[in-house]
């Protein structure tokens, strides 16, 4: 029998930054949670091993550059996304899909994972499915000062590439490569008052051998203070 997801009502909500009036918020936000929690006349159904979301193409189609390229091509109800070779929690991708509905997310940590861990699981998602807003918001997260050390400091530098490069970097719009360099001088800033413990990281010497041109970024940030 397929299982579908409930959302943990106990946790923090994280929503992006708009002007909407509070009011409007949250009829809307209560109405978009019960379209997606109901799947009222919904027109795709997607599978993830044993669970299922009935959703509406056209909220996907809106929110993320692949569902939108996918539906295009596609006239499906069915949705399989199910992958062996990725490991993830169906509450992750619960979480992607209540922020395609309501413009927030459920921060909480799972079971077995670090809240820094849950949350670029998410980032990951994001990433993979390119959703900008998804993937701003999870970097501030990422970057807050409660999930930034000296051991994931490397691993965010990585993340901030990836949210800028990929298969969608054609879509990114101005403001939201603006809105990532500014967010990434906070890593940077990091970096450079922890410079002698990050480099001797674990996670360094991965950056090091993967993305050389990243040290190059670090390096440029502590000398010239340029982004």
């Amino acid at each position: 029998m397929n299982k579908t997801i409930q959302l943990n009502k106990q946790s923090s909500i994280i929503t992006s930054a708009n002007t909407t009036k509070s009011s409007d918020l949250t009829e809307n936000f209560t109405f978009l949670t019960n379209l997606f929690q109901s799947g009222l006349h919904s027109d795709i159904t997607i599978y993830y091993h044993d669970y299922q979301w009935n959703l509406h193409k056209s909220i996907l189609s809106s929110r993320s550059i692949y569902f939108n390229q996918y539906f295009s091509k596609s006239n499906i109800s069915i949705l399989n996304l199910s992958d062996d070779n990725e490991i993830l929690s169906s509450i992750i991708l619960d979480k992607m899909f209540f922020f395609l509905y309501t413009n927030q997310y459920i921060l909480e940590k799972l079971s077995h994972l670090s809240l820094f861990e849950t949350i670029h699981l998410l980032f990951n998602l994001s990433i993979k499915y390119g959703i900008d807003t998804l993937t701003y918001i999870c970097l501030q997260n990422m970057c807050n000062i409660d999930n930034l050390n000296i051991n994931n400091a490397s691993y965010i530098l990585i993340s901030f590439y990836q949210s800028i490069n990929g298969p969608y970097e054609k879509y990114h719009t101005n403001e939201y490569l603006i809105q990532i360099k500014n967010l990434k001088q906070i890593i940077l800033r990091f970096i450079q008052l922890h410079l002698r413990d990050v480099l001797l990281s674990s996670q360094w010497k991965l950056l090091e051998k993967n993305y050389p041109y990243l040290v190059h970024d670090v390096l440029e940030f502590i000398v010239f203070e340029k982004i």
